[in-house]
């Protein structure tokens, strides 16, 4: 795992397949921008699929959340921040805004993350290695420092936090 700055963006533009019959983005579009948005989170934080083939290990949602606060239309230019609001031995819990293209929030999304080790067979959710430990107490630290989240979802729970 590696630090980084915060808050991280992915941009994205709405294209056409991601319209519905009211003129505005679909509710999968918003959990497709929302899950390329993680993705790029996943690889800044060397979590990714590098990490995978590397270790054996990778992160898997468990549960997400997504609120919708206002429409977006064909063409419009996102960006999408993350941060860390929380994490165990074994996952973390984050944030996420998509901002339109007037600066307003678009729609907010909170998941619970779980490290994992694939192997034949089955998955099964492993401690991260504990040199990951102050990685991800120094990515929770740079969160905190950030503006509060605009938009509270309060859905996704940690049971045994170590933040």
């Amino acid at each position: 795992m590696r630090l980084f700055d915060l808050p991280t963006v992915y941009r994205a533009e709405v294209v056409p397949a991601w319209i519905d019959y009211n003129g505005h983005m679909t509710e999968y579009s918003y959990n497709y921008v929302f899950a390329e948005a993680v993705t790029a989170f996943m690889e800044e934080m060397d979590i990714g699929s590098a990490y995978l083939a590397r270790t054996g290990h990778t992160a898997y949602t468990a549960e997400h959340h997504v609120t919708f606060r206002s429409e977006v239309k064909l063409g419009a230019r996102l960006s999408v921040t993350f941060r860390v609001l929380a994490f165990s031995r074994n996952s973390i819990q984050m944030y996420g805004e998509m901002d339109g293209p007037d600066g307003r929030i678009a729609a907010a999304y909170e998941s619970l993350t779980l490290h994992v080790r694939q192997g034949e067979g089955s998955a099964r959710v492993v401690p991260f290695p504990e040199a990951d430990m102050p990685v991800l107490s120094e990515l929770k630290r740079r969160s905190d420092l950030l503006a509060p989240p605009r938009l509270t979802i309060d859905k996704v729970r940690i049971r045994s936090r170590l933040s």
